[in-house]
């Protein structure tokens, strides 16, 4: 994981927990994002934010939780921020991140999913 520039502590959102926190399935992380305050720096890249999306079927998005999430936390540029083109995800793909999201996890699998910076 690279670097975020930020002198401050944050939390990185990976797919799997846009995409718990889209379909109200973690507590922790409704709590996180729900109750963020400008000081818990909140991140996640434009890839991770697309990845989540595009894994969700459509009807099952909550778009008030969509554009809390937008509103809590800094999107980054996957492109500049890592060197790497984003990449577009196959339906394959975007059906074993869904379903990765929903297995049975527990506190480990939380730290996974939001790594602290």
């Amino acid at each position: 994981m690279a670097r975020i520039n930020s002198k401050k502590s944050g939390y990185f959102l990976s797919p799997v927990a846009i995409i718990r926190y889209l379909m109200d399935k973690d507590d922790h992380l409704d709590t996180l994002i729900s109750c963020a305050t400008p000081s818990q720096n909140l991140f996640t890249t434009d890839q991770s934010l697309y990845e989540a999306l595009v894994s969700i079927p459509r009807d099952k998005i909550n778009i008030n939780r969509l554009i809390k999430l937008i509103e809590v936390s800094t999107i980054i540029s996957h492109k500049y921020n890592f060197s790497s083109a984003r990449r577009i995800l196959s339906a394959d793909e975007a059906d074993k991140l869904f379903k990765m999201s929903f297995r049975r996890h527990n506190q480990r699998d939380n730290q996974r999913a939001i790594k602290s910076e």
